[in-house]
């Protein structure tokens, strides 16, 4: 049985995917939970040390603080110096960011280029340069929004004010954004694994929508409609962020569990 370690267990994404891969890998799981800082690089070394196949870092997913965004960079520096003396060298899944490419209202694929405007995603850019320069087996997965029943965000945010009757408080609503089912990240990544990959760059998302676009599948099908005419709306397509995976369809070719239309009318039937 091959050895992952898995970096950032304890948050959403790292939580289901040790879920998922628990059956077919042994794990070696760490986290701020259990006290592990992977900007500590003697802490890096000696884990390490061990025998793993693959390194899944999903550390600082969520955080925009300034000592979390450079412990991302330092991180990434030590889990690269580390394995470069390593003998036999595992395969590292760094998970990064669609917001790499920055906005734009064209569709954004792997080879474009990278306009990243928020600090987390200029921190990501910078870690992604770092592997590119490194020559290891790396594979940088470039995430798109990811969306569960549990998971806070806008899917759930236009769910609860449907339900809740509550005034929808959001800008720019033309403005898209991919998504991807936090099952079907899960299932890509364990595919993966077990595939010889082509190419060092992914991107993992799935299906395009405006939260226009949104709101109108829950009114067409519920037949009520959304409070959201506010002072705070912009009728606006800035800020848009749509993304294809060209790459992954051809490499993996993986059919989505979770489809956004089915998954939106599904949550709100099972809370009526």
């Amino acid at each position: 049985m091959k050895t992952v370690l898995l970096i950032g267990s304890s948050g959403f994404l790292g939580s289901h995917l040790k879920k998922r891969l628990k059956k077919t890998y042994k794990l070696i799981c760490v986290n701020r939970k259990n006290q592990f800082d992977i900007s500590n690089f003697k802490k890096v070394k000696i884990l390490l040390n061990k025998r793993i196949d693959f390194v899944i870092n999903l550390s600082g997913q969520v955080s925009t603080k300034k000592n979390m965004l450079k412990t991302i960079i330092r991180g990434n520096e030590n889990i690269i110096n580390v394995i470069k003396n390593k003998k036999i060298k595992p395969v590292v899944y760094f998970i990064s960011t669609t917001l790499v490419y920055g906005f734009s209202n064209t569709l954004l694929n792997e080879k474009s280029k990278l306009t990243p405007s928020l600090s987390y995603s200029k921190i990501k850019k910078i870690s992604e340069l770092h592997y590119l320069k490194s020559n290891l087996n790396f594979k940088i997965l470039r995430l798109a929004n990811v969306y569960s029943s549990k998971k806070n965000g806008i899917v759930k945010y236009l769910i609860n004010c449907f339900l809740s009757k509550k005034k929808l408080n959001v800008t720019n609503i033309k403005a898209y954004r991919n998504y991807i089912h936090v099952d079907d990240f899960t299932n890509i990544v364990k595919k993966m694994l077990k595939k010889k990959l082509n190419h060092n760059i992914y991107n993992l998302g799935y299906e395009n929508f405006s939260i226009q676009e949104l709101i109108k599948i829950i009114e067409t099908k519920f037949k009520n409609k959304l409070n959201y005419k506010n002072k705070n709306y912009k009728l606006s397509a800035i800020s848009s962020h749509k993304i294809s995976n060209p790459r992954l369809l051809s490499e993996i070719k993986y059919s989505p569990l979770v489809k956004m239309k089915k998954f939106l009318i599904k949550e709100i039937q099972n809370e009526t």
